[in-house]
């Protein structure tokens, strides 16, 4: 990072954590330097996959933004000790955070948190 335009590459590093719904049926794909939020917006009963993190040490926090009808997000791999595979999002601001960790060499998504979701 430049010291004469640390400001704008702190500012555009922010930009990132503000991460786009795919929309219904599509794949949330993490970038190897990512993380983020990611509000969920629904006009009906929708589905999204949540594809392995790329690294280990990611932080995401994914949330339902707009209720329209619940979201199940299915992870390629389980997101907690349990083997659950499934997120589901049925009411506006249920959050589930999530931290990438590597397990036999291979990063996996396991929860950190959640309110009221079902995982």
């Amino acid at each position: 990072m430049s010291g004469h335009r640390v400001m704008a590459d702190l500012q555009r590093a922010g930009e990132f954590h503000g991460l786009n719904d795919p929309g219904d049926g599509e794949d949330i794909v993490i970038a190897p330097d990512g993380g983020g939020m990611i509000g969920i917006v629904t006009a009906a009963a929708e589905t999204r996959t949540l594809k392995d993190p790329p690294a280990r040490g990611i932080d995401l926090t994914i949330y339902m933004d707009t209720d329209g009808g619940n979201c199940v997000i299915t992870a390629d791999t389980s997101v907690n000790e349990s083997g659950h595979t499934t997120i589901t999002l049925s009411d506006a601001g249920q959050t589930i955070a999530l931290r990438s960790i590597e397990i036999g060499g291979s990063p996996v998504w396991r929860e950190v948190s959640n309110s009221g979701i079902t995982s």
